[in-house]
């Protein structure tokens, strides 16, 4: 893993896309085509104890526009797969 931050330095933050239409801000799944470097994150500053995320570089979902018109197609598909492939897994026997 990369180095143990205290802030990460993700995009995600700076994002506009709506939380239900965003795997990783819906359930913490990675999105699937984006840029991404897998990362440990620090609870807090005293603490030693740390958790795994990502410092996301670029994303096919990243919008920092309220509502931009031409990624509402992109946002809807990408949503649609992720739908299909939660709607797969659930079925799986465990």
């Amino acid at each position: 893993m990369g180095n143990v931050k205290h802030k990460p330095q993700t995009i995600c933050f700076k994002c506009k896309t709506p939380s239900p239409t965003c795997p990783w801000k819906y359930n913490f799944t990675p999105v699937e085509g984006w840029e991404a470097e897998e990362t440990e994150l620090k609870i807090a500053k005293s603490s030693s104890s740390t958790c795994k995320t990502y410092n996301v570089k670029s994303c096919p979902l990243f919008t920092d526009n309220d509502r931009v018109v031409e990624d509402i197609p992109k946002i809807e598909s990408l949503t649609r797969k992720y739908q299909k492939v939660r709607k797969g897994l659930r079925n799986v026997k465990r």
